[in-house]
């Protein structure tokens, strides 16, 4: 008895069987696989995060000293081509494409070099490296049509037709690595970023010089009458589109009765024509509720404009009278800056209202 009791309590201790160890083993791969693949995407995300925030990083650099440059281009120049985008393979620039633009007494040029380093250099100093990572510069043009303010954005090749006072802005498109990339499926790999540089001093002339230039007025003429006894008048041509005034002398004949008496032909020249005026007035929602708002015309601030402040802000603006055609710029400031614009249309009323130029 004592014997059997004993040989069933060893066989009830015998231990794990093979298939049991071959169950755990499995079920504690799976599981360390699982953290190893938590583990790796985590890696991933960190890196690519990384590379994204370096790339991003690099754009911004880039685009903030280009523009504080760039906005110049244009101002004092004394060349007529103050702004060229073209490839040049020199000792300096190794068969680049240069960005070049003179203003404010001084000449700048952007490009790439063979270290994927964008490269500054400012009249003829020596060429400095700003940031590195850039692959690539691309840039459109942006010209502008002083008719009706519009801008329409075209290549290098484009331009050569084009008066460069009206070319008013750039738009700057860079290829950018991160500079850590080393070919890994975990970097971002390349991207390009744009951004848009508005040139002042061309921005400004053209607002400036986009108004209603007077008509001139046409030559009168008129004939004396035969009757011996005064000159006629008759009246002059308009002068161009808004008439001139009525010419022609009115030249008499000889003393009353005089048989043979006729009048002398009477000539004369209109005066230039006037253009119409007009008080306007502007009204729209604005973006901020503490915006500020001001109206410009031909590049000076003008007029008055309130700001209705609350949930929906409202602005108006007044001003005038006005020559008909003036180019007129609504900006609205708080933190950043929106523009509006209009091009006064008089309509044969000496008041015109415009409205939803929203800002």
């Amino acid at each position: 008895m004592i014997g059997t009791e004993h040989l069933k309590m060893r066989a009830r201790q015998r231990g794990m069987s093979l298939i049991e160890l071959m169950i755990s083993m499995l079920i504690g791969l799976v599981l360390i696989m699982g953290v190893v693949q938590a583990l790796m995407m985590s890696r991933t995300a960190i890196v690519s995060q990384a590379s994204m925030s370096a790339i991003s990083e690099n754009a911004r650099v880039s685009f903030e000293l280009m523009k504080r440059e760039l906005r110049l281009a244009g101002l004092n120049a004394t060349s007529t081509s103050w702004l060229s985008f073209a490839q040049v393979d020199d000792t300096d620039h190794g068969n680049a494409w240069v960005l070049s633009a003179e203003g404010g007494g001084s000449t700048v040029e952007y490009w790439v070099n063979a270290d994927n380093e964008l490269v500054y250099r400012r009249d003829s100093d020596i060429p400095q490296a700003l940031v590195d990572g850039i692959t690539g510069l691309d840039v459109t043009f942006g010209v502008g049509d002083p008719a009706d303010g519009s801008v329409q954005y075209v290549g290098q090749s484009d331009i050569a037709s084009v008066a460069q006072d009206n070319i008013w802005a750039l738009r700057i498109e860079l290829a950018l690595n991160d500079p850590q990339d080393n070919g890994s499926e975990l970097h971002f790999g390349q991207r390009s970023i744009s951004s848009t540089v508005a040139l002042r001093n061309p921005l400004l002339n053209a607002v400036a010089g986009i108004t209603t230039a007077p008509a001139a007025g046409g030559g009168g003429s008129g004939t004396g009458d035969d009757d011996g006894v005064t000159g006629g008048s008759d009246s002059g041509d308009s002068g161009g589109d808004l008439g001139g005034d009525s010419g022609g002398d009115s030249s008499g004949g000889e003393a009353p009765g005089g048989s043979d008496g006729s009048g002398d032909s009477g000539s004369g020249s209109g005066d230039t024509g006037t253009v119409a005026s007009c008080s306007v007035t502007a009204n729209g929602s604005v973006f901020h509720k503490n915006a500020s708002i001001k109206m410009t015309i031909d590049g000076l601030t003008s007029g008055s404009c309130s700001n209705s402040g609350g949930s929906n802000p409202t602005y108006t603006c007044s001003g005038g009278p006005y020559s008909e055609g003036v180019y007129i710029v609504l900006t609205a400031t708080q933190g950043q800056s929106k523009t509006t614009s209009l091009t006064l249309d008089c309509a044969g009323s000496s008041s015109v209202t415009v409205e939803n130029k929203n800002l």
